[in-house]
């Protein structure tokens, strides 16, 4: 894994940052409302005079089942708020991202879309048997930023982007 030394505080984002065998390295978690993480994401390039090419964006993903990550190279922003703005701050989202399944709520034995039961949902704590989920889907996220730096970003999806099962467990998601 990357060493990196405790993030400090920018404005708009929180940054840690070390020169790596992969070169510089910066993990940046903004600070920003999650519809403004343009902003964020611009100073960042700004600062580091980077391109946004040089990004590898890591997101929560609604339909993706918790603890699942799934990789892609690049693409839309899928509806979510945090990438959609960072296209309209940055243009298109040429970059590869990580998404970290986080689960929708249920509703009736029923995915909800309901704006007001997601946002419920993605600012409730998790069960503890997500929470276990959700801290291995972070470890294997950060081991597939690693392993992109390495390997390249199609490697890093045929390693990382196979159906994980959950040991014969059952999660049960509306327990929140």
């Amino acid at each position: 894994m990357l060493r990196l030394p405790q993030p400090e505080r920018e404005s708009r984002f929180r940054v840690s940052q070390a020169e790596t065998v992969h070169g510089p390295v910066a993990v940046v978690i903004p600070r920003t409302f999650m519809n403004e993480s343009g902003q964020a994401v611009q100073s960042l390039l700004d600062k580091y005079r980077a391109e946004p090419s040089d990004l590898i964006l890591l997101v929560d993903e609604l339909d993706l089942e918790p603890g699942r990550i799934r990789i892609r190279p690049s693409g839309s922003d899928a509806g979510q708020r945090g990438m959609r703005s960072i296209r309209s701050v940055i243009g298109a989202l040429d970059f590869p991202r990580v998404r970290i399944g986080v689960g929708r709520p249920m509703v009736d034995g029923k995915g909800s879309h309901h704006p007001d039961e997601v946002a419920d949902w993605l600012l409730s704590d998790p069960s503890t048997a997500e929470r276990r989920l959700l801290f291995e889907a972070e470890q294997r996220a950060a081991e597939a930023v690693v392993h992109m730096l390495e390997h390249g970003v199609e490697s890093a999806m045929n390693l990382y982007n196979r159906n994980l099962t959950t040991a014969g467990q059952d999660v049960d998601v509306e327990s929140r």
